[in-house]
């Protein structure tokens, strides 16, 4: 065993740092999906959705109760890459591992240390003469992470910008594009809203709706609340029935927002609707990643933590013509899925690609195509500021971000945790030494 990882054990809690394993789940058959024939693609990728939070996918209360009453194809046992997005969405437009398009880890906020530039699909449909469209607000969709510039047209407007309902402040952008496109042109339009993504903060009434009435174990002031307002109430607890109400009123809180996802889902379908384009498009659901709301019962909230299954597992559905609902049990990754889409309509793949072709055949795992070892987690890992060692490196509670007044502060205290070349290319078994460009010393201690 390498020293660097030697190191990074002896500063974690064992425990802590293993995965939530995934529900056992056979590969599956290869996915019966047709070929098709469509004008085209609309992708809308919700960033930090649970997929667990669907009713499709077993949440006892159905909160996206306009967009259930669609006809989509459903796919169990669908994975990211990474619980945090700069290497998930990567992945997701290159369809390789992490490992090989590199784009993983931040030493600024929105400017990584290797941008993004692999071949994309994105890029090849515009190379091919179809036109492309980004709306989005996140923003490592940015110049700087290189994930832009592979769309012809990117609309870009972050939450902090348009508060909690984000989707609908994309929609009219995304319909003026829309309309804007020649009937006889194919189109691509990648949708990735922020509405689930920290601050929560939905309206008093969804809250209310959602909640049943029941009062929350924190107060949710005008700005609403973040990770690390939870994960410092939670260290802050002194009683496991205390650190309980905080993870159930993260939990309604998370919940609170997906009503307006939903609102926001009926007003898009309907204008697709009333276009006829839902008989002319592939529709794509997903998300980059999930989110922990304290499912490990050791005070995680948010993403890029764990690889846990509340973070890693998202949900997979298709609507378009030609595709039978219906549901499909089938091991995959987000590197699987354009893969599959050119397959279904025709187009010409990428090549030397680790995605497959899901309609040739499932994935026999889904861990082992990230890690060989339960002790690395997340693959964007030790090299993020927001990584599982630089989170457990402080020991108890103390793991918990401090409220103190400065927050960004505490961030750039984070960020000189960032473990060193050398330890990354030990931890992550990939040489990875040309990415990470500047080595601050990790040190375990306050």
């Amino acid at each position: 065993m390498t020293a660097a990882l030697l190191w990074a054990l002896a500063c974690t809690d064992a425990e802590a740092l293993k995965r939530a394993p995934l529900p056992d789940l056979e590969a599956g058959p290869p996915l019966g999906l047709p070929d098709i024939t469509v004008r085209g693609i609309l992708f809308i990728e919700v960033d930090t959705l649970r997929r667990d939070r669907l009713a499709q996918y077993g949440y006892p209360t159905d909160l996206l109760p306009s967009f259930a009453e669609r006809s989509w194809h459903q796919i169990n046992g669908h994975s990211a890459t990474s619980a945090w997005t700069l290497p998930s969405v990567s992945s997701l437009f290159s369809s390789l591992e992490p490992a090989r398009h590199g784009t993983l880890a931040h030493l600024e906020p929105g400017i990584p240390t290797h941008p993004f530039a692999s071949p994309s699909w994105p890029a090849e449909l515009g190379a091919s003469g179809w036109t492309t469209g980004l709306f989005t607000g996140n923003r490592w969709f940015s110049e700087n992470s290189g994930l832009s510039p592979i769309f012809q047209t990117v609309i870009r407007k972050p939450k902090e910008e348009t508060g909690q309902a984000n989707l609908a402040a994309l929609l009219p952008d995304l319909i003026a594009w829309l309309d804007g496109i020649p009937e006889e042109q194919n189109f691509y339009a990648h949708l990735q809203p922020m509405d689930m993504h920290d601050p929560y903060n939905p309206p008093p009434a969804d809250i209310t709706d959602v909640s049943g009435g029941e009062p929350l174990p924190f107060h949710v002031g005008a700005e609403g609340l973040a990770r690390r307002h939870f994960e410092s109430y939670w260290h802050e607890a002194t009683t496991d029935d205390e650190r309980h109400e905080i993870e159930r009123g993260a939990a309604l809180l998370y919940d609170a927002q997906i009503p307006g996802l939903d609102r926001a889902l009926a007003e898009l379908m309907a204008e697709l609707d009333s276009r006829g384009l839902l008989d002319e498009i592939l529709v794509v659901f997903s998300a980059d990643h999930g989110e922990m709301l304290g499912d490990n019962g050791i005070g995680d909230f948010g993403h890029g933590i764990r690889w846990h299954q509340a973070e890693a597992q998202l949900p997979l559905l298709l609507l378009g013509p030609g595709i039978e609902p219906g549901v499909s049990d089938c091991l995959s990754m987000n590197i699987d899925i354009w893969p599959t889409i050119v397959s279904m309509i025709g187009v010409p793949p990428l090549s030397d690609i680790d995605g497959i072709d899901l309609r040739e055949a499932c994935r026999a795992s889904v861990r082992g195509s990230v890690w060989d070892s339960d002790v690395i987690l997340d693959v964007h890992g030790v090299a993020s500021t927001d990584s599982a060692l630089n989170r457990t490196c402080r020991s108890g509670r103390d793991r918990g971000t401090p409220l103190g007044d400065d927050a960004d502060a505490t961030e750039r205290t984070r960020a000189e945790k960032l473990v060193d070349g050398e330890q990354l290319v030990s931890l992550l078994g990939q040489a990875y030494a040309d990415i990470v460009t500047e080595k601050p010393q990790a040190e375990c201690g306050d």
